[in-house]
């Protein structure tokens, strides 16, 4: 049986066919960006040094997701706070952790304390160290927890209008630790 190049609709069924093979490979690429699967949507991992107690460490988020860690020596028994102030802009996207197994800290009060005043946000976490040992302080930031905006280098670029160009103002925040003494 030879088909009829010349009845109607013939070529609207491959016009149909191949619409529907472009809309499911389209489907196909936007489900693997938006589901994480995509290298843009891994982290960053950064392990930038070791951190001492009282002293603020300045930091800077500069990709849609990243993890800066720290790593400090702990005595069993001591109880510590972790100081994260970050720009306003970060706040909700931005999270501090030890990230050892929960079987080395035990966790007093989360938050400690928390605060805005519009143009920095505060956050404490007191945890107690159960074991001797090198911890690790991380400073996790994701763009999608807490903007819905899609590109992340667009949402911290800003006019210039002295130099009439755009700059990209990424966010900045500061990490410390306290040992409590009392």
């Amino acid at each position: 049986m030879k088909l009829n190049s010349d009845a109607p609709g013939f070529f609207f069924v491959w016009i149909l066919l191949f619409s529907l093979l472009g809309l499911f490979i389209t489907a196909v690429v936007l489900a693997w960006v938006y589901s994480g699967f995509s290298p843009r949507n891994t982290a960053s991992i950064e392990y930038l040094g070791n951190i001492e107690f009282r002293q603020p460490i300045e930091g800077q988020i500069k990709t849609k997701k990243e993890i800066h860690n720290y790593r400090f020596q702990g005595k069993k028994g001591d109880i510590i706070d972790l100081n994260l102030t970050t720009d306003t802009d970060i706040r909700f996207g931005t999270t501090v952790i030890i990230n050892n197994p929960k079987q080395l800290f035990t966790i007093i009060k989360d938050p400690l304390e928390s605060a805005n005043n519009g143009d920095v946000s505060f956050v404490s976490k007191r945890v107690k160290l159960n074991k001797d040992g090198t911890y690790t302080v991380s400073i996790e930031y994701d763009f999608n927890r807490h903007s819905n905006y899609y590109d992340f280098d667009f949402f911290f670029q800003f006019w210039d209008r002295d130099k009439q160009s755009w700059i990209s103002d990424y966010p900045k925040y500061i990490i410390e630790i306290d040992k409590d003494i009392s």
